[in-house]
């Protein structure tokens, strides 16, 4: 596909490109409705892109796009141009963990680095959604040194609609060297192929080299399916056992002999980083592996088309490949070309439906329900939700604090048109205002972030979120390059008229998104916070206004 470079893919205009994989090329880009930079990724019309696979891409961009998690890349759109299918990220300067690897690190500084990406994986497993491509280049390391996981469920999307292709030059589903051997057969997987990838990277990280290397994909992928795990400690001698055996359980080669969710690995990494020592129970001796060696090579063959017949065959087959002839000699010169590299601003945002160009709000006549300006919480108002929120009342302000969880001041009255406005200040996590609130878990939230949150590596914003059971589903998102920073306070205002949501940041209108999901509830405010990062936040001159 020729250079796309000065082209505009709907609202993105493609500056210049990035880097370039087997099946996508990605670009830096402009986009033109929220004022900046994102990075775009293009899928390559490596054959022409059939209905089933458009459907199947939108449906796969949704459901990543529903992924909010401080240590997880997030999409931020999707669309088609000609034909041709895209997904957005946010765009920053950065390098990746491919960067660090290449010789052995400290044992206790990788499991520390890797405990946060293992805790996203787990995230993403409980919503039914496994990455697949779990790899050193798709670890970014961020300028404060946080690991975001980027390519979330890409080797999914990009699969061929009939069968996994290794043969082809320049297709790839995954990267052999971290697969683990059900996904290199071809086999039914699940979410332990993401804790295979992830003891490949700790065991890359900690010895200074990946357990198996070859010339060819296909020997890759062999190997790993039926040679023995080279020993970490025989490759750093001063290694603990317990480090050893976390490695051992997690490329054991029969998902049942691995940890069994990501959950459990995650705590491990966490108390390795700690210098903690860890019990990860029964672990597969190194060698059990040998026993089964012949009928894991031929399946391994003839899970990619070539039926072969006893342990010489495969050999020579293979020999002769390597030498550049004989029927496997394809199979053996094929390079796999990995998925590019590209570097975007970890961050919650999705939008997956552009909305309306927003235009200056027309105010009614509109009657004050309810203000702080001379008095605190009318008595009509409650807590909900699961945190351990502390709200009191100082004046006209509303001060809050959460060390643990989800916590929602609102009245108890039903509103279906409603302004509620504020002026609110937040020193280290995040506030919201919430409207149409069905209860804690349904309902509109208007999340506040200001410039210099660690957990969001620094970037702020605001976000209009419908929150059903809890799920979180980002309907859109605006920050701009002068946006507020710690402990400014700026005035927040949230319209819902009808199906318009409508929001102004120091009475500017900034967001307009229409939905139908909920048409009337209780309005409030809301903290979140944990022990770690707890939120403090104030809420000034309060109120709430109906037609």
């Amino acid at each position: 596909m020729a250079s796309l470079i000065g082209q505009s893919f709907g609202r993105y205009h493609i500056l210049e490109q990035l880097g370039e994989g087997g099946m996508a090329t990605v670009y830096k880009a402009y986009d033109t409705r929220l004022d900046r930079n994102v990075a775009i990724k293009v899928i390559l019309p490596q054959k022409q892109h059939s209905e089933k696979f458009l459907k199947r891409f939108e449906r796969e961009a949704k459901a990543l796009a529903q992924l909010s998690h401080p240590n997880i890349v997030g999409v931020i759109d999707y669309g088609e141009e000609q034909g041709i299918p895209f997904l957005v990220m946010e765009y920053i300067p950065g390098g990746t963990l491919k960067q660090k690897v290449g010789k052995p690190i400290p044992w206790q500084e990788a499991a520390h680095l890797l405990a946060p990406i293992a805790r996203a994986l787990g995230y993403a497993h409980q919503r039914k959604i496994i990455h697949r491509d779990v790899k050193p280049s798709n670890i970014l390391i961020t300028e404060s040194g946080e690991p975001m996981l980027s390519d979330f469920g890409i080797a999914k999307m990009l699969e061929a609609e009939e069968t996994m292709d290794l043969t082809g030059t320049g297709v790839g589903v995954g990267t052999p060297e971290y697969m683990a051997p059900e996904q290199g057969l071809s086999k039914p997987v699940d979410a332990r192929v993401d804790i295979y990838a992830l003891g490949v990277v700790f065991y890359e990280m900690v010895t200074g080299r990946k357990p198996y290397q070859a010339d060819t994909p296909l020997a890759v992928l062999l190997k790993s399916a039926s040679e023995p795990l080279p020993r970490p400690r025989d490759l750093v001698r001063e290694m603990p056992e317990n480090v050893e055996r976390v490695l051992l359980k997690a490329l054991a080669k029969r998902p049942g002999d691995r940890f069994q969710d990501m959950t459990e690995f995650a705590n491990v990494l966490e108390k390795l980083g700690q210098g903690s020592k860890v019990s990860v129970g029964k672990v597969s001796k190194i060698t059990d592996v040998k026993a089964k060696r012949v009928p894991v090579l031929v399946g391994a063959l003839s899970g990619f088309g070539v039926v072969v017949i006893g342990t010489l065959i495969v050999w020579e087959l293979l020999n002769l490949g390597q030498r550049g002839t004989g029927p496997l000699a394809p199979l053996a010169t094929a390079t796999l070309t990995p998925f590019p590299t590209y570097t975007s601003t970890p961050t919650k945002t999705a939008t997956l439906n552009p909305t309306t160009t927003p235009t200056k709000m027309q105010t009614p006549t509109w009657i004050p329900l309810i203000t702080t300006s001379s008095s605190c919480i009318p008595n009509d108002w409650s807590v909900i939700g699961s945190g351990s929120g502390q709200w009191n009342c100082d004046g006209n302000i509303i001060q809050a604090h959460s060390s643990r969880g989800d916590s929602i001041l609102v009245s108890d009255a039903m509103y279906s048109d409603v302004i509620i406005t504020a002026t609110v200040s937040t020193r280290n996590r995040e506030a919201s205002l919430a409207i149409r609130m069905k209860d804690a878990g349904n309902g509109y939230i208007i999340i506040f972030l200001p410039d210099g949150i660690a957990w969001n590596n620094g970037v702020g914003g605001i976000w209009i979120v419908e929150r059903t059971n809890y799920e979180e589903s980002i309907l859109d998102y605006y920050h701009n390059q002068d946006f507020t920073v710690i402990g400014q306070s700026v005035k927040i205002s949230i319209a819902a008229i009808g199906s318009s949501l409508k929001v102004s940041l120091n009475d500017k209108l900034v967001l307009l998104v229409n939905d139908t999901t909920y048409v009337s509830g209780k309005i409030g405010l809301r903290i979140n916070g944990d022990a770690s990062l707890p939120c403090d936040s104030t809420f000034e001159d309060l109120v709430v206004l109906s037609p």
